[in-house]
């Protein structure tokens, strides 16, 4: 086990500490376990009662707590408020959480006490008090701790067992965090109560009826097995494979992305495998069967592949499909083509382990992994899979667990574009284009209006991702159609203006947008997204317009004071633009924004009579303070002001650290400007911003 560093250590001393993590992953993903199926241990305090250490006895077998699970933490809380404490366990592998009542008799359910603490001039939480409970001249302490195990809390209810104490009195003194202790007296067993800080009262906690609807169950583990059904809740795209059919020629799968192709199962076999051979006579058996699904098979033996110092030997498997007469493709992978289906396995199975035969994959019209076989599948389950290639996400994760189990997912409804947002973030666009088209086409309610509303919000989400992918006439299009069922929503007609521009179709542009200014001409929020649309289309004299429409409706707003400023600089009037900003740090001195904005501006604009480096490079400095150096933004506009006051390898140190916060961040767009004005700083040349 890798040990961590006791001290602070330097990065490169930690060599052989790295690579007993590197060893450790490893073991762990061919399949070996951090417990090594060791049993949990309970250990039972013995107490002290002449102040000797104490000593704790082996319960584990009696306790019933000694699982054979890969454990990680358990917690202790009165659950279900009967007096005694609960466990919550969790769990490295399955079941991940357990809980664990504790069935104490009633007549013992009585001999307990709690606290709960309320801080005062302390964390209201309390975190950090000691208390310490005095029971018949014997004392007992407690803290109250932030957290007690691996990722987890036990309740912050303080719980004391009082065993067999009978009726002594009882009394407890709370030292409180940067506090002085605090005594609470006439206590009586089998209550909670509430301690403030600062009253020395204890105010009793009436339970509360919460009963505990989890049933009993034992876990009874399934026999070890290599043989698998493997459902895919989010499928990766399936590698191309070269093979040789039993004619001698070589051949290619291409999986196709566009979803016009067909589902393949392609599945591994060799002749001398009973369950390959039994497989493949189901296969054939329910061909028609199959192909009426859509399904092509492709039969790949594994025997081209040497084995150790053994040459490779078709005959066997040229035997079998010459007897057999398979109405599906056949052939014979390679090294390579192996090593492609095993990485594809690996990407979605932690556990390394080599393939087992036969085994199958099943790949959608869309070229992605959409299911693993190991072990023989037969054709009636293969029909059934293929019902759920095109079924909903929440269907298909239904079948995706290998056992009966709730997942909680009826507490948080999801509609079918919230899926296709995830894909959108996933980065699978494809995904989300299809799921989204899925919400457009949802079925009709008796709630016409939500319906109307959905399917526009749907739209929508296709035109944004359109002219993300800079498809602008199918964002047009997408536009279009949400403006369509939702005509009210003027602010629509924005981006639909924006996407024709961009699509070339400039006229209709200006015809969208004069319709959404005069429609929406007293909404200073629309004003201003005008403003905005008129910016990324590049239209700066027009953004300005739509920006001082929108002051001169809500002067206050300093967003639109902002905005004005960006669109008079993008114009080329930076006098006009650094007036603006500096109005706007009299009134927001702690804009990080705003000066980084100011600073760029007087440190690259052309105008003589704005540049003003030192300036420039204070307003840097400020900002780096603030911000840290984790954007690349502030770290270019601290480049610029120092390449402007002649500090040029300063500017160029400045712009390195700027490249790496770009990478950083995944904006791999800002590289190449970033490193254009590397060069002009090694030229000993500040950078100018283009008019």
């Amino acid at each position: 086990m890798a040990q961590s560093p006791p001290d602070v250590t330097a990065a490169d001393s930690l060599t052989g500490y790295l690579k007993n993590w590197d060893a450790l992953s490893s073991m762990l993903t061919r399949g070996r376990s951090f417990s090594g199926r060791e049993r949990n241990c309970c250990f039972l305090n013995l107490g002290s009662s002449n102040g000797s250490l104490q000593r704790f006895a082996d319960v584990s077998a009696a306790s019933g707590l000694d699982f054979i699970n890969d454990g990680r933490a358990v917690i202790a809380t009165d659950w279900d408020q009967d007096g005694d404490l609960d466990f919550w366990q969790t769990n490295r592998e399955g079941p991940r959480l357990r809980f664990v009542k504790n069935q104490l008799g009633s007549s013992r359910r009585t001999q307990w006490i709690a606290f709960e603490l309320t801080g005062t001039t302390s964390n209201r939480d309390a975190i950090g008090a000691v208390l310490e409970l005095e029971i018949g001249g014997q004392k007992i302490t407690r803290s109250l701790t932030a957290g007690d195990g691996f990722m987890s809390q036990s309740g912050k209810r303080i719980h004391f067992g009082l065993g067999n104490s009978g009726n002594a009195p009882l009394s407890v003194t709370v030292r409180w965090p940067g506090g002085t202790p605090e005594s609470f007296t006439k206590l009586k067993p089998g209550r909670a109560y509430k301690l403030v800080q600062g009253t020395s009262a204890a105010q009793s906690i009436e339970p509360r009826s919460r009963p505990v609807m989890l049933p009993e169950s034992d876990l009874i583990p399934p026999p070890p097995t290599e043989q698998a059904r493997i459902i895919l809740t989010d499928r990766i795209p399936a590698p191309a494979l070269d093979y040789v059919d039993f004619q001698g020629e070589m051949q290619r799968h291409e999986p196709d992305p566009s979803g016009e192709g067909h589902p393949v199962l392609i599945n591994l076999w060799a002749s001398w495998c009973p369950n390959c051979r039994r497989e493949l006579a189901d296969l054939k058996a329910h061909h028609r069967d199959l192909t009426a699904k859509g399904l092509q098979v492709l039969a790949l033996t594994v025997e081209g592949v040497p084995q150790g110092d053994q040459r490779f030997d078709l005959s066997g498997a040229k035997l079998l499909v010459a007897k057999s007469s398979f109405p599906f493709a056949v052939g014979a992978t390679d090294q390579n083509g192996l090593r492609l289906l095993t990485i594809l396995h690996d990407r979605i199975i932690a556990r390394q382990r080599p393939l087992p035969l036969p085994s199958s994959f099943l790949i959608d019209k869309w070229g992605r992994l959409a299911a693993i076989y190991k072990g023989p599948v037969n054709a009636t389950q293969l029909l059934a899979d293929l019902s759920l290639l095109e079924a909903d996400p929440k269907t298909i994760a239904s079948h995706a667990f290998p056992f009966p189990s709730r997942d909680g997912t009826s507490l948080f409804p999801l509609e079918p574009l919230d899926f296709a947002k995830a894909y959108h973030a996933g980065g699978d666009p494809v995904a989300a284009r299809r799921e989204a088209h899925k919400a457009t086409e949802a079925p009709l309610t008796s709630n016409a209006d939500a319906d109307l509303a959905k399917r526009a919000q749907a739209w929508y989400f296709l035109g944004t991702l359109e002219q993300g992918l800079r498809n602008w006439k199918a964002a047009t299009e997408a536009y279009q159609s949400a403006l369509d069922f939702s005509p009210d929503q003027i602010l629509l007609k924005i981006p639909l203006g924006v996407a024709l521009w961009q699509a070339g179709q400039e006229e209709e542009a200006r015809k969208v947008f004069t319709e959404a200014a005069a429609e929406g001409a007293k909404n200073p929020a629309l004003m201003d997204a005008l403003g905005k649309a008129h910016l990324q289309i590049k239209q700066y004299q027009e953004a300005v317009q739509f920006f001082e429409k929108a002051i001169a409706l809500a002067p206050q707003q300093g967003s639109f004071h902002l905005n004005l400023a960006l669109a008079h600089q993008s114009n080329g009037d930076a006098a006009k633009a650094a007036a603006l900003y500096q109005n706007l740090l009299q009134t927001q001195p702690n804009s990080a924004n705003i000066k980084n904005n100011l600073a760029l501006l007087l440190a690259t604009t052309p105008d003589d009579s704005v540049r003003d480096g030192p300036s420039a490079l204070k307003l840097a400095r400020e900002v780096i303070a603030q911000a840290g150096e984790s954007h690349p933004s502030p770290l270019d506009a601290l480049g610029a002001a120092l390449a402007e006051t002649g500090d040029f390898e300063g500017a160029i140190e400045a712009t390195e650290k700027s490249l790496a916060a770009a990478r950083a961040i995944g904006r791999l767009d800002l590289v190449p400007k970033l490193r254009a004005k590397q060069d002009l700083y090694r030229s000993k040349k500040p950078y100018r911003i283009r008019q």
